[in-house]
């Protein structure tokens, strides 16, 4: 691309999934900060019981991810915040193969850093999530040995009572708008289509690619 995409927000997309540390107990949380434990819970279960043979295979890294995270996110709507602009005017086969290319951009991304991921913790600071918000901000911070806290932020928005992740913010800085500047430049060079092309060229590139979709 025009302009490298950072890869430090999936990395620290990483830490808010693993190894969350919540002051209060579980009863306690909120159901989007609960629902953020449970993939954290499970996430590191399989890691903390499968590293060896994860590393050994990044198939079954990609498939992890697939399994507990992606059906918590929604893909679309994190899509349509990536491209900006360019998805209000992109036809809906364009948004689709979009959609698909970015989504298994993220999902490989997310599990090369799942692995290196070990020595960080996580804490959620006191918050008061009004019970019929339909939209919401959790609030959480990333803790280092010998570093001040990392201020993170996930956004969520529930539908049909169910809660879904669209944006995850790292010091103010979200995941989408940081993807969205780059995707700007490409398109700008190369049209939409050129950008599609160009994620699908990352992503078969990588161990153990295979068609998104």
């Amino acid at each position: 691309m025009g302009r490298r995409v950072p890869a430090w927000p999936l990395f620290l997309l990483c830490a808010l999934l693993l190894g969350t540390a919540p002051p209060a107990r579980t009863d306690e949380l909120a159901p989007p900060q609960r629902l953020l434990k449970d993939v954290s819970d499970a996430l590191l279960a399989e890691l903390t019981t499968d590293r060896a043979a994860l590393k050994a295979d990044p198939a079954r890294v990609y498939a992890l991810v697939r399994r507990h995270l992606v059906p918590q996110v929604d893909f679309a709507r994190l899509s349509a915040l990536a491209l900006g602009r360019n998805w209000r005017t992109a036809t809906d086969a364009q948004r689709a193969r979009f959609a698909a290319e970015f989504q298994q951009l993220l999902v490989r991304t997310y599990a090369t850093g799942l692995l290196e991921f070990d020595t960080w913790d996580i804490r959620y600071p006191a918050q008061r999530l009004a019970p019929e918000a339909d939209d919401v901000v959790v609030q959480a911070e990333l803790l280092r040995p010998g570093a001040p806290p990392v201020p993170m932020s996930y956004r969520l928005y529930r539908e049909n009572g169910r809660w879904r992740v669209y944006d995850v913010a790292i010091e103010g800085i979200s995941l989408a708008s940081t993807y969205r500047s780059s995707f700007e430049d490409e398109v700008r060079q190369h049209g939409l289509d050129g950008l599609i092309d160009r994620l699908a060229e990352m992503n078969a590139s990588r161990p153990g690619a295979k068609p998104a979709g």
